[in-house]
């Protein structure tokens, strides 16, 4: 149905979300790793209860951007630093509505001290979803941000982009607080897509595959 496609912060992300979401894609191997073929054998509410959990299980992330930007000469390159944390909880999957809820966390900070927070609560049907794409975000960073500027993230860590079918939409409510403590509420259908962090690629492959499944599965009984 769909192919998986291998991946920043929260200010930058912001600006440059279509970057990250329209970026290359690359054909996942045809081999099938053995995650995949054992996701392959459960049945819709067991593959419901593995997105739930892995996701509920997951906790808090964080990892830090340096970057350092070099401008023409006579100036000096500038360095760059952000650090971001990201948690997941409360998600939520119902096998016969073929829906996915959970809560995220994003926070930002930069090397000046200013803080950003996007807390969000989302509901999905896997129905809907077109496509998944893995990205790690430091190569998020080399196709999406200033050019002139090298970048180095620690620890790696992936993003998962999950992207509708077009006209589709997801249910939204977010709060966005910036680095002047201003908060911001907004709800509704949102299209296109979201994205979730990972700290390592094969959890974010993981989840992947079993939306995948899921989706393949939720579609069938149509």
């Amino acid at each position: 149905m769909f192919g998986i496609y291998t991946a920043t912060l929260l200010l930058i992300l912001f600006s440059c979300a279509p970057a990250f979401a329209q970026g290359g894609r690359t054909p996942a191997p045809s081999t099938v790793s053995p995650a995949s073929s054992s996701i392959d054998k459960l049945d819709l509410g067991a593959t419901m209860r593995l997105i739930q959990d892995k996701l509920n299980a997951q906790g808090k992330l964080s990892f830090q951007a340096v970057g350092i930007f070099t401008p023409a000469a006579p100036s000096k390159p500038v360095r760059m630093v952000s650090e971001t944390s990201f948690t997941i909880s409360d998600a939520l999957t119902d096998a016969g509505r073929c829906t996915l809820a959970l809560r995220s966390v994003d926070e930002s900070r930069d090397d000046t001290g200013a803080r950003s927070k996007q807390e969000s609560s989302v509901r999905l049907s896997l129905r809907d979803v077109e496509s998944l794409e893995i990205q790690s975000v430091i190569d998020g960073y080399k196709t999406g941000v200033e050019r002139n500027t090298t970048w180095d993230v620690f620890p790696p860590t992936f993003i998962l982009h999950i992207l509708l079918n077009s006209g589709k939409s997801y249910q939204d409510h977010s709060r966005f607080t910036d680095e002047k403590g201003v908060s911001t509420e907004t709800e509704g259908e949102m299209r296109g897509g979201f994205w979730l962090y990972f700290g390592e690629e094969d959890a974010a492959r993981q989840i992947a595959e079993a939306m995948e499944r899921a989706a393949d599965l939720c579609n069938s009984q149509k």
